[in-house]
């Protein structure tokens, strides 16, 4: 995929030489398992602003969804962005077929030449004639308990050389506490509720 990847990025515009004109990256997990994470990190690696769309909220009708979908497109395109659709299963779904609004994102999809992102939560929601449109399809699995206190010790590494530095809060033992598996925003939740204990006391 970086290959892929690195040719599209390498012109001035998102343009791809694949059997599509685009990339299509789908990425589904668990929340809280890297998938923004991951669209961050490529994008700084390459140097191209990110442009994020979340679908889960959208209330339109198929045109509307048409009109936002080619916006995005459209600027994404304009800024030389990396475009990351989220939660895609609310658009791509078979329960969205009903109301024509799954054959019209579809059909739009198809029509874009940039680097594309998506990533869902419930990939067995998502219809096949969508899945196949794929260049690649990455799965986040959960955490397993060494990620989570990987994910601890990042933190509270990335906590001490910047805001602890000069601070007599001691968080090192707080990786012990972990008896079971948590995603990396609730690790980051659990940190920021230490800190906030460490301070007061």
């Amino acid at each position: 995929m970086s290959t892929n990847l690195a040719n599209c990025t390498s012109n001035s515009s998102l343009v791809c030489s694949t059997h599509q004109d685009g990339l299509f990256v789908l990425l589904h997990g668990g929340s809280g398992l890297g998938k923004s994470f991951t669209t961050q990190v490529i994008a700084q690696v390459f140097a191209k602003p990110l442009y994020q769309l979340t679908l889960a909220n959208l209330e339109l009708d198929p045109k509307g969804i048409e009109a936002v979908l080619r916006n995005a497109f459209y600027y994404s395109s304009l800024w030389d962005c990396i475009l990351v659709l989220e939660d895609v299963d609310a658009l791509f779904s078979p329960a969205m077929r009903g109301n024509g609004s799954s054959a019209v994102s579809l059909r739009t999809l198809e029509d874009y030449d940039g680097v594309l992102f998506l990533t869902t939560r419930r990939v067995g929601l998502l219809e096949e004639a969508f899945t196949s449109r794929m260049h690649y399809t990455i799965y986040y699995p959960p955490f397993d308990l060494k990620k989570t206190l990987d994910i601890w010790n990042e933190i509270l590494a990335l906590a001490k050389r910047n805001f602890l530095a000069n601070s007599k809060t001691d968080l090192s033992a707080g990786g012990d506490v972990f008896q079971w598996c948590l995603d990396g925003r609730e690790v980051r939740n659990v940190f920021q509720v230490a800190m906030s204990l460490a301070e007061y006391e």
